[in-house]
Order: C-alpha cells, then structure tokens, then sequence
C-alpha cells in the first residue's frame, strides 16, 4: 500500500512540475473588431458575398493559458452587431436575382453577445520563459460558442400604428409563422456557434502582444436575419404589424434611410395585388410576395465574421528576475 502511495505523490509532484514549466502563462485582453454578415440579405447569392457599408464594431474580453509551447486554451466574451438591407445591397437593375431583393425590401439589425471556449495552436513554439517568445508568431484558432442574438427591424414612418418609425423585435411576431401548426418551429434567441480562423501576434513588450486575427463564426441557424424560407398565409399571422413587417414589397420609401424606392421599376416588372386577410387591414403587395409559399429566404444558415485587433497582458506563473549583466 505505502508503495502505491508513494508512487501517487511521485505522480502529482511530476504533474505539478509539469503544470508550471517555464512556458506556462495566462494572459488577459481587450479586443477592437468588426462585424460583417452573410446571409439571405446578402447583396449576391454568392455565399460569400456581403455588404462592407453594413461592417459594425465589435467589442471584447479575452483570457487565455499557454498549456505547451505551442498551445493555448482561450475564452472570449464578445458583442457586436450585425447588419443587413435589401435596400442598399440588391441591385433593382439586376435581372439575375437581386431584383427580387430589392423588391422584397426586408432589413435587419441583431446585437450579437457571444461567449466562447476552445484552443489557440501557435506556428513557432516557445519552450523557454514568455519573455524569450518570439517578435512574431502566427497561428490558428478554433473554439464553441453559445450566443444570444435578437433581430429587430424599423417600422415604416407610415404605418397605421404606434409602432410607425420604431425598431421593433421580429421573433414574436413569427414573420414567416414560425411556431405554428405547418410551419418551421420558433427559432431560440440562443443559438450554437463554431468559430475558426487564423492571426498572427506581434510581441511590443514582455509582457504585451498585439494580435491581428480573423474568424468565421458558422451557426446552426438560418434566423439571424429573421429570414428564412416562404412567406405564410397572411391570415396565419397574428397581427397587421407581423404582416407589415413580413412583406415589405410595397414600401414606397426605405424605411431605415428615408429614400424612394423605384416603384415604378416594379409595377412595370411585376405589378401590384391587394391583400386582404380575414383577421386584419387590406394592403399592397408586389406580385409573387406574401402569399403563402412564396419565395421569401434561401433556406442555407447564416454566418458572420469577426476581424480585428486583441492587446493581451501577459500574467507569468512564476516570478523570474531579467538577466543584469555584472560589472567587470
């Protein structure tokens, strides 16, 4: 037994040195980065494709622990916003596809809270002290992550409502019937995220980095946008709000900036219907909009990036003294 025992500690007092070699350290940051969106509002059906006048700052904190001389575990706790306006970024000349986004006029803001856990893998290791780590290191990253997220949209300043002119939350008002009876269900304002990318990082002192890095952010929803696949059946919906704000087609002016929309354009293309549901107020719709089936989404998840700046602190486990050459 005393055997065994003895065997235990020698264990724990080997993983222990381990634990504190001289490559072990924490560090704890700030980040300065921006947003961008890919969606079903995108200004292309290119899935890459995204609109640089919707990039939104993001803010952070980070912290993580050199485990080895090459890796580290990080978390992050982020917030930022995201983006996205058919008005600005489908082209109503465009007979490929972005005339249809123009046409169904729908916009978006969601402010993203993210936190994530995962891994940072470095190029060039460093087995000696964190002061001796070199001036430039880049590396690779990937983690999970759990967000909060709530896509909102403005009312147009003329609407019949209290709600005219105001940003209003889109999921209660189950845009394209969510949560009911044969439709998709209500889609959770937290979702599952995978964050990867890549940076490099640029020591300034001994114990302060400076970090460049870029990552994609893949979801597991379609709804950051509050779009997703067809339009309801308008008497499915539960108010003439919820209906304003699913089909936007007949908007005469963008309701975020103001500006006229080529009305005219679609009348010639498409023409105008009047809509009349059981449960609420007759109005306008483009043609092949709002109906139930219509097209309104594309069905493929959304995703969104975040690139910028991290300055880390670095906290040393152990204490060391600088090197002081002696006096001859």
């Amino acid at each position: 037994m005393k055997k065994y025992v003895f065997l235990l500690i020698f264990w724990i007092s080997c993983w222990q040195a381990y634990a504190q070699n001289r490559y072990n350290y924490f560090t704890i940051g700030g980040q300065f980065n921006s947003m961008n969106y890919f969606g079903d509002l995108n200004p292309t059906t290119n899935l890459l494709s995204t609109n640089l006048e919707f990039t939104r700052p993001n803010f952070g904190f980070t912290a993580s622990y050199k485990a080895t001389p090459r890796f580290s575990f990080r978390a992050n706790l982020l917030w930022g916003r995201l983006r996205g306006d058919d008005f600005k970024s489908a082209n109503p000349n465009d007979a490929q596809g972005a005339f249809y986004r123009y046409t169904r006029n729908l916009h978006f803001r969601n402010d993203i809270l993210e936190f994530s856990v995962g891994g940072m893998w470095d190029f060039v290791p460093n087995s000696r002290r964190f002061y001796r780590r070199k001036n430039i290191i880049p590396y690779i990253f990937g983690s999970v992550a759990v967000f909060y997220h709530n896509p909102k949209a403005k009312v147009h300043p003329g609407y019949a409502g209290p709600e005219a002119g105001k940003w209003v939350a889109l999921r209660p008002l189950r845009t394209e019937g969510q949560g009911k009876e044969g439709y998709e269900k209500m889609y959770s304002p937290v979702q599952i995220a995978i964050p990867f990318g890549a940076g490099v990082k640029f020591k300034l002192a001994d114990r302060i980095d400076l970090a460049f890095e870029a990552g994609l952010r893949l979801t597991f929803t379609d709804y950051l946008d509050d779009v997703s696949a067809f339009y309801p059946d308008p008497n499915d919906l539960d108010s003439d709000l919820a209906r304003a704000m699913s089909n936007r087609s007949a908007e005469p002016t963008a309701a975020v900036s103001g500006e006229a929309r080529d009305i005219p354009l679609i009348t010639n293309s498409l023409g105008f219907i009047t809509i009349t549901p059981q449960n609420g107020t007759p109005y306008s719709s483009a043609r092949g909009y709002g109906q139930a089936k219509d097209i309104r989404g594309k069905s493929n998840n959304d995703f969104y990036l975040v690139t910028g700046f991290h300055i880390n602190y670095i906290f040393a486990i152990k204490r060391y003294r600088p090197f002081v050459p002696k006096e001859k």
